[in-house]
This record gives structure tokens, C-alpha cells and sequence, in this order.
């Protein structure tokens, strides 16, 4: 196969490609002078401030500029969430995610928005007021400072202090519901009630209040406060693609979601999973005798047991897993009881019922949609009673229990529920609706009038991205927009416990909106209400926000399905790369260690960064003041740990050292924060009959059923353990920590033995997975876990044939398979350190090149033979970057580079020329790339070409069964900054 374009033919391109991104990465890297931060903390003046729930401000300050610098710096941050604007531009949104203890701020250069004379600095400020997944809510506050030299070499700064002018942000709605426990708030936004022109200069903001300023930049409660470290997001407008239909949609009849967060006013600064115990009571009317239909949940959470008209639904069977339940409602009035009993990390219950007739909701005692008993404590002696109610008169003995709901208690709007529960109704009028996709002046137009009309719009791929669009209606015009990633049998699979949603509601006349919030996703549906005249809208658009990176790595072959996972892969890593590594994009947008670890590898390698990788391992880490193993998600306040993830958080540190070189960052940094972590697993998580790591925790390692966890001692943390303490040890010998390295030597040694003691089972020729809590072991094999013992050394030679055999899908019967592209990264690695490469790009071909045969765009979290599909779908989420592995797994054990000496000034090269006709690459390193090129002449030869950047040391070896011509050893050393080819030979 011959490739129509090849960088090797282009030395010029690969010469400026690699100076453009080194001089990218040190541009963002550098740090410039800057003055210490005098700005102080300001909110606007609060009689209210016990309330800080889902709060909204805009703050603004003008400010004069004499003369244009050639360099301005702006530092801002928040808590929670900001946009900044410059003379009414968008300039940057943040903060980073960051421990309060540990507070960051976000540095951006920003002369190309100042003007000479009068300027204006605005800031849209979100305060979720509570804990997420992602957050540490501690008060709301926002800080700024803006500084420049004038012609005299003055510093000049403008600084958040009592001269700002704020006011509440009221075009936010505060009664919007929670999107998710990871994320903030559901957007929806009235632009009739924004100040227009507020972000311009000229806006008289006289009747704003004076902003408060109540701690400076080194004060309580954000401690230690300090640069990210890393550039702000990027952000790539890509116009929609198409739109796949346009159609006339229903919302359901009953769709009301209400806080129990708020009915009880719970503490949302700590850990969040919270068992509710309430009883709602209402009536739903019917104007017929008809069937209607429940429907399950989109948001929010579900438990306990629903009665209607006396008639029990089985919420798991009937509702949760078949999403709607038919039930009959006679005519007239027909009582609703739902008993809540359950752990939660969501407030929110969200009823959802649809039918052909008219049915209304109203509480059965008393006005509004509910009435409301609770909470119950769990001792309460009158909830047995009142939890099993069946009818409305069961309930009169507690009547008095119950209350009617507050206005702040219910949620406004579930834009989500009214989106992902419309019913069609037939195709909609719409004129020209391919115009919205279009750049240019062409407008897709809805005629006035009702029903509510549908665009289904298809963004070309999936995208980490704020919606955008133009839209021309008359004032109050409502614009609801869902986000999802993909159909499934036809219809689409909306996101479940998560409003991927917002509304927008016009302003009369052409406007343009942005969402502030960045939602991952594919298709967007744009459904149109409250039409009192025609609705124009054109250039509806995803803004992709990502990290900041330059394509330094580069992966092409003779094999078209690798190139195209290449490709997918590196769209799958932008959608998921952040201020830190996220989990999916649509779900959570959160930072989890263990994943970390996987998409790190593939950063090196697809982009050349460590910054970022850097900033990962140090939030991990300083989870340890929280916690004896490093949290499975940072920056929360949630105490739960996955002890895989806190142990390869620790290998993510040894290998960011390996990859940069870097020592200074792991001896002072990360060393230490390790050394505590292990001790803390030698000296308190050893069980004293076993001699195994023990801990009560989240035993997670794959998405798949069948394997046996559920114990304090499980197979795959101790083999993890071992593998830590190896590489703890060596941290320590770096550290010229000796005392400590041959502890940890003798620690991993000893566990090693006892691994063997206790997990093996002789008769399956395999470990098991766990020692069950009664000390006997599991019956249970699986293939995630016995692979790992291969891949931590604890096998022994004797045994790892037949262990291999299960890590190779050999033996089958009675084995839990692998169940997502993570875990079976680690197969992968296995599989290219044993030389079988060939079988590992079998496995790639099949599990991802299956995954682009169903036309995806980016790679799913898990397989279909996993278990987040919920038995209904491939799988949960179709974006996560932990399965981009293979485009490390092409550089690292295909193009055959393997870094000898830390930061890459030695490396290893065995380019696997006998498995492909052609193949070229560039691998990134801190200190410069190499470019790799074979083509392989016929089954005996192949020209292989290499190229390093000064100062780094090759060592080529041909793959096993070849051997270099004219050379008199297997291996040679490639001239350091040029070209060399070679001929390669079969033995």
C-alpha cells in the first residue's frame, strides 16, 4: 500500500513542526514577571449569605489605558465557576479544579483586548453552594487582577476591591435543577432579564451595588493560592453538520422534580451520599379512563416504593430497567404515595408521567403539586407506618406530618425531563433547516404558532463543547437544548441520572447566546415553544474546549483500520482532556486518578505534554491530607477510594518521572506524598492472619459482571501493592531514601510469596479474585486479574504458562472476561512487553476497530460485553479517554520506543517491521522527537529510516528474527541529529 503523503518525505515540515510545538510548550510553560497579587476577594454585600445555593453575579470595572502595552497578564479565579470578558470580548472561563487548601488561579496574556481610553473588565460569576464530584464548595467569591507596564516602566493594576460594581445575575434561574453529583446546575437563561450592553464600556452601572471585599488574595478560606501551572482551555468553534429531522414533539403531562436537599437543608459541604427518608402524597387527575405511562427518571434519584390508585410499582423492574410502566388511571382523581427510603449523592426526586388524555398532579393535602412528610430519622418510630400507606386515607393519621412544598424547594424547570420524555406528533414546518449549518447569511426559519418543533441537529462528531447559535424571535421565545452522543435502534439514547440540557429564552430581535456550561455529546435536539412569531436561527455551532496541545506525535501505517484508531483516539483524548484528565464528557467532566494513569501515557506520546500529567499527579496527591491512599477523584470532599486508582496514581508519578526527567518534581514533590501513602498501607491495611493488603473500599478495577470483590481482600490490590512498592522503592533510591527502598524491596517480596500462598488455585491453574470476609477463598477467576499478576511480576515461572494462557483468552470457561478498553490496556502492555505485538494489534483491530464499525467518532467507556449498557445499550457513555490506549501502545511497541534514560535522552528503538508493509511515526520527548520510517520491500527486507533531534541517544534493534545489514552486533547507535537509514533482514 503506498501512502499519498508521508512527513518523512518533508524533513523542512518535521523540522518546523517539532520547533513550533517545543516553542508552544516553553511559551506555556514560562512564567512571567509578575507583581504579587493585591486584589482581594469580593462577592456583592449578602443579608442573605446562609443561602449560597446555585448563586449568580455579574461584577464589572472600568478602568483607563493611556498607552497599549505590549504585554498585559490577567489572574483570575473563583469559586465556583467564571467567565471574564474584556470590552465585551470573551477573554477566559475557570477556574481549574483545586483543593481550597491548595487554591489555583488561571494566568492568561490579554494586550490584544485592551483599547486606549476608557476599558471595562465584566465577570459572570456561578456559585454552586454545594459539593460535587469535581468541587469543594466553600463560599462564594471571585478574584481578579489585571497588570501592565506603562511607557515609563510603571506597573499599573486593576484589582477586584470595593471600587467593583456587582449585582445578582437574575437572567440565571436559581430554582434550576442539579445537572448531576459531578456537576453544577442545569443553565437555563432569560436574556429579557440581562442588562443589555452589561460587559461594555459606556454601561451605566451607577444603580449596581458597591462589591464587598472580605479577604485578601493570601487569607482564609482559599489557602495557598497560585498559578495552575497550565494554559487555559482552548476553544474551536466547528459549525453543526446537518440536521437529521425536524418534528413537531409533545412534552409529557406531568414532569415535576423536587429538591429534598432543600426540604431538609442538608449540609451539601461534606460527603454528600445521604439517605432520604419523605413521603410524598398527590393526586393525579384524569379527564378520562385511560392508560398512562410512568416514565423513568432522566435526573435525580429513585427509591423506596410508588403507589397509584392503590396499585404498587416495582420501581426496579418496572421502571428503572424498563423506563416506562403502564398503569391505569380511572376517571377523576387518583392518589399518588411515594415512600423515599435510599442513599443518595443526588437531592433531587423527579416524577415523570405521560398519557393521551389530560392528567394534572395537586397535593393531596393542602395547594401545590405535593404534599411533603419528612425527613424521618432512622429511628423514627412513625415511618413504618406512614412508608406503607396504599391509600390516601391511610395517611389521615398523619396528616398533620405533612406540609405543602416552598417555592424554593420545587425545581422551576426540568428542561431535561420535558426533552427526553416529548413524544413526536409529526413533521414539523421548517423552512431551509440545513441553513443553520451553514456560514452564511441563509437563516433556517420556523413559522409562529404551536406545537413545539424539534431540530435534531448532528454536530459531525462528538465534542467537550459550549453551544453556541443565532437566533432572531420575538421576546420569550423558549429554546430548550439536550445533548446526547448517540442513537440507538433509531431513537435516541438520551443521558440518564444527568441533564445534559439548558434553555434559553429570547429577548426580542436577532441575539446570540453561548451556554456557559460545556456539555459532550454529538447531537444536540433544539426544540422551539412559546412561538409568537416566525423563529430565524443560523450558524448553530459545538465550541470543542480542550486543553491546549500540539500534535508532536504522529502515527500513519499500511494498515488503514490502525490509522483511523489513531485518529479516533486523539479525538477521544481532546473531549477528555480539561484542566485535568476527565472522566467522560457528557457524564462527569471529573478527575479520576486511575484513569489518569492510562490517558497520561497516551498524552506523551499523541501530544508530548506533561503539564498537564504534572497537575494530575499533584491533586492526586494532595488528596493524602484528606485520606490514608490517595482519592479515587479529586477535588471532593467525598471520602470514598478505589485503592487501584490511589496505586496507579503512584505509577503515573514514576512514569511522569521517566518521561521528563524530572527529579525535582518527584523527589520534592511526589516522593514524599508516596512514602506516606505506603506506609499507610504497611502500617494499617495488613491483615493480621493473612499477611494481605485488607481495606474496606470501592474493589473496582473493570466494568464487568462476575468478578467476586465484595471482600476486604481482593487479588488485584495486592498485586498492584507490589508493583507500588517496587516502584516506591525506586523513588526512594532517587531520593537517596536507602532505608526505606530496601524496606519496600523486602515488603514487595514478602507479598509477592503470600500472593502465591493464598490466591493461587491449583486445580484452575489460576488466582482467584479475593480471600472472602470468613477467610476462604473465591471460586472466582478472572482474566483482568491474572493478567495484572503476570504483568506485576508476582508469577512465578513455574505457573505462567497456564496464567498466560487465561490472560490470552486461551481458557475461557468459567473466566471473567475483560469488560472495558481500560482494563484491557493493561492486556495490551502485557502483550508488547512478552513480544506479542501481533497478538495485541489482533485485540485492537477487533475490540476498537468494532467500535468504529458502528460509525463512532470517539471510543466508549466500555465494551458491549460490559455492564454499563444497563442491558440496553452498547454501553453508558461513548467518549472516555481512557480508552485511547492504543495510540500509545502504536508508539511504544509498534514504531518499538522505549525510554532508557529518564526524560528520553536514551531510548530504545525496535521498530516491529515484520508485522506491516509500511509504517512512520514521530515520537515526542521533553528534549526534542524521533521520526521513525520502514517499507518493507518484500517479506525479507525493509529500509527502515530514523532521525533524532540533538542530544538524544538511539539505541536500534531490529525485532526478534532480523538483523541489521553491515552491522556487526544486533544493536547500533544512531547518530545523534541526523538522518540514518538502515536495511533490515531476516534472519
Amino acid at each position: 500500500m503506498q501512502l499519498k503523503f508521508s512527513i518523512m518525505n518533508h524533513p523542512a515540515l518535521y523540522t518546523l513542526i517539532t520547533m513550533v510545538a517545543l516553542a508552544t510548550l516553553n511559551a506555556v510553560a514560562s512564567t512571567p514577571d509578575l507583581s504579587a497579587l493585591t486584589a482581594r476577594w469580593i462577592w456583592r454585600p449578602d443579608i442573605e449569605r446562609e443561602d449560597d445555593y446555585n448563586r449568580w453575579i455579574m461584577a464589572r470595572r472600568s478602568f483607563k489605558v493611556d498607552e497599549l502595552p505590549r504585554t498585559a497578564w490577567l489572574r483570575a479565579t473563583a469559586d465556583t465557576r467564571y467567565q471574564l470578558f474584556i470590552n465585551g470580548a470573551f477573554v477566559v472561563d475557570g477556574p481549574v479544579k483545586a483543593h481550597p487548601e491548595e487554591y489555583r488561579y488561571d494566568r492568561i496574556e490579554v494586550a490584544r483586548f485592551l483599547k486606549t481610553g476608557v476599558n471595562v473588565i465584566a465577570l459572570r460569576v456561578h456559585h454552586w453552594g454545594r459539593d460535587t464530584a469535581q468541587s469543594i464548595a466553600v463560599r462564594p467569591g471571585v478574584l481578579a487582577q489585571l497588570e501592565w507596564r506603562d511607557a515609563q516602566g510603571g506597573t499599573k493594576i486593576v484589582a477586584t476591591d470595593t471600587e467593583w460594581r456587582v449585582r445578582d445575575d437574575v437572567a440565571h434561574n436559581r430554582r434550576s435543577p442539579q445537572v448531576s453529583a459531578h456537576l453544577g446546575f442545569e443553565e437555563q437563561f432569560d436574556a429579557r432579564l440581562e442588562p443589555s450592553g452589561w460587559m461594555n464600556v459606556g454601561f451605566d452601572d451607577s444603580r449596581w451595588e458597591q462589591a464587598e471585599a472580605f479577604a485578601g488574595a493570601a487569607d482564609a478560606p482559599w489557602l495557598n493560592l497560585r498559578h495552575s501551572g497550565i494554559a487555559p482551555l482552548a476553544k474551536t468553534a466547528h459549525t453543526a453538520a446537518a440536521v437529521l429531522h425536524t418534528l413537531n414533539v409533545s412534552e409529557p403531562q406531568v414532569a415535576v422534580a423536587v429538591n429534598l436537599g432543600r426540604c431538609r437543608n442538608i449540609d451539601r459541604k461534606v460527603d454528600n451520599r445521604n439517605r432520604h427518608r419523605f413521603v410524598l402524597a398527590g393526586i393525579l387527575h384524569s379527564d378520562r379512563e385511560q392508560e398512562a405511562f410512568l416514565l423513568r427518571p432522566s435526573a435525580g434519584f429513585i427509591f423506596g416504593k410508588i403507589r397509584i390508585a392503590g396499585k404498587e410499582v416495582d420501581v426496579k423492574d418496572d421502571l428503572l430497567t424498563q423506563e416506562r410502566h403502564a398503569i391505569q388511571l380511572r376517571r377523576g382523581d387518583n392518589p399518588v404515595i411515594i415512600a423515599l427510603d435510599g442513599m443518595s449523592e443526588i437531592e433531587e426526586h423527579q416524577f415523570v408521567l405521560d398519557a393521551d388524555g389530560q392528567v394534572t398532579l395537586r397535593a393531596a393535602f393542602g395547594k401545590g403539586v405535593w404534599s411533603l412528610a419528612g425527613p424521618f430519622p432512622l429511628k423514627s418510630e412513625q415511618w413504618p407506618r406512614i412508608s406503607r400507606a396504599d391509600t390516601l386515607e391511610e395517611l389521615e393519621p398523619f396528616r398533620a406530618s405533612f406540609r405543602e412544598l416552598e417555592k424554593h424547594e420545587l425545581i422551576g424547570v426540568d428542561v431535561h425531563a420535558l426533552t427526553s420524555h416529548r413524544r413526536e406528533t409529526g413533521a414539523a414546518e421548517v423552512r431551509q433547516p440545513d441553513a443553520l449549518a451553514i456560514e452564511n447569511e441563509d437563516d433556517t426559519v420556523i413559522p409562529a404558532g404551536d406545537p413545539a418543533v424539534e431540530l435534531m441537529i448532528d454536530l459531525g462528531k462528538e465534542y467537550n463543547a459550549h453551544t453556541e447559535f443565532e437566533v432572531c424571535a420575538a421576546a420569550g421565545t423558549v429554546i430548550d437544548g439536550n445533548i446526547f452522543e448517540r442513537f440507538h435502534n433509531g431513537a435516541p439514547q438520551w443521558s440518564w441520572r444527568n441533564r445534559s440540557s439548558f434553555r434559553y429564552i429570547t429577548r426580542d430581535g436577532w441575539q446570540h447566546y453561548r451556554t456557559m456550561r460545556h456539555f459532550g455529546g454529538r447531537y444536540l435536539a433544539l426544540t422551539v415553544r412559546s412561538r409568537a412569531s416566525e423563529v430565524r436561527i443560523r450558524r448553530v455551532a459545538a465550541i470543542a474546549t480542550h486543553y491546549p496541545v500540539a500534535d508532536r506525535g504522529v502515527f500513519f501505517s499500511s494498515d488503514a483500520l490502525l490509522n483511523d484508531i489513531w485518529r479516533v483516539c486523539r479525538q477521544t483524548m481532546l473531549s477528555c482532556m480539561e484542566d485535568t484528565f476527565v472522566d467522560c464528557p457528557l457524564y462527569e467532566q471529573s478527575y479520576w486518578l486511575g484513569d489518569a494513569r492510562n490517558e497520561a501515557l497516551v498524552c506523551y506520546f499523541m501530544f508530548g505534554d506533561e503539564a498537564l500529567v504534572r497537575r494530575c499527579c499533584d491533586l492526586g496527591g494532595e488528596s493524602l491530607a484528606r485520606g490514608d491512599l490517595a482519592a479515587m477523584r479529586v477535588p471532593t470532599r467525598w471520602p470514598r477510594v478505589i485503592p487501584a486508582w490511589s496505586f496507579l496514581w503512584l505509577r503515573m508519578c514514576w512514569e511522569h518521572y521517566l518521561y521528563t526527567g524530572d527529579s525535582d518534581v518527584l523527589v520534592r514533590q511526589n516522593y514524599p506524598r508516596v512514602r506516606t501513602m505506603l506506609d499507610s498501607c504497611l502500617d494499617k491495611y495488613i491483615d493480621e492472619k493473612t499477611g494481605l493488603f485488607s481495606i474496606q473500599a470501592w474493589q473496582f478495577f473493570d466494568w464487568v459482571n462476575g468478578l467476586d470483590t465484595g471482600h476486604r481482600i481482593v487479588l488485584h490490590n495486592n498485586t498492584f501493592l507490589v508493583d507500588s512498592l517496587r516502584l516506591g522503592a525506586a523513588m526512594a533510591e532517587q531520593a537517596d531514601d536507602k532505608d526505606i527502598a530496601v524496606r519496600y524491596h523486602k515488603k514487595a517480596d514478602e507479598l509477592t510469596a503470600l500472593i502465591n500462598q493464598h490466591f493461587w488455585n491449583e486445580e484452575r491453574g489460576a488466582y482467584v479474585d479475593s480471600i472472602h470476609n470468613d477467610g476462604s477463598p473465591s471460586s472466582a477467576v478472572a482474566r483482568p486479574f491474572n493478567t495484572l499478576a503476570l504483568l506485576h511480576g508476582v508469577v512465578p515461572p513455574e505457573r505462567r504458562e497456564r496464567v498466560m494462557s487465561i490472560a490470552l483468552g486461551e481458557r475461557t470457561e468459567g473466566v471473567t472476561p475483560f469488560g472495558s478498553p481500560f482494563a484491557t490496556l493493561y492486556l495490551l502492555e502485557l502483550l508488547g512487553e512478552t513480544g506479542r505485538v501481533g497478538e495485541m494489534l489482533d485485540i485492537i483491530r477487533e475490540q476498537w476497530g468494532g467500535m468504529l464499525d458502528s460509525q463512532t467518532t470517539t471510543f466508549w467507556e466500555s465494551f458491549p460485553i460490559g455492564n454499563l449498557g444497563g442491558g440496553r445499550y452498547p454501553t453508558r457513555s461513548y467518549c472516555h479517554a481512557w480508552s485511547a490506549g492504543p495510540a500509545y501502545v502504536f508508539s511504544r511497541y509498534v514504531l518499538g520506543a522505549e525510554i532508557e534514560e529518564p526524560g528520553g535522552r536514551g531510548m530504545k528503538l525496535t521498530p516491529r517491521v515484520d508485522l506491516m508493509e509500511r509504517a512512520e511515526g514521530l515520537v515526542p520527548l521533553p528534549v526534542g522527537s524521533i521520526r521513525i520510517a520502514w517499507q518493507r520491500e518484500d517479506e525479507q527486507r525493509a529500509e527502515l529510516t530514523v532521525e533524532s533531534s540533538p542530544g538524544i541517544r538511539v539505541t536500534l534493534s531490529p525485532p526478534g528474527g532480523w538483523l541489521i545489514k553491515a552491522a556487526e552486533n544486533d544493536a547500533v547507535t544512531v547518530q545523534s541529529g541526523k538522518e540514518e537509514i538502515f536495511t533490515l533482514i531476516r534472519r
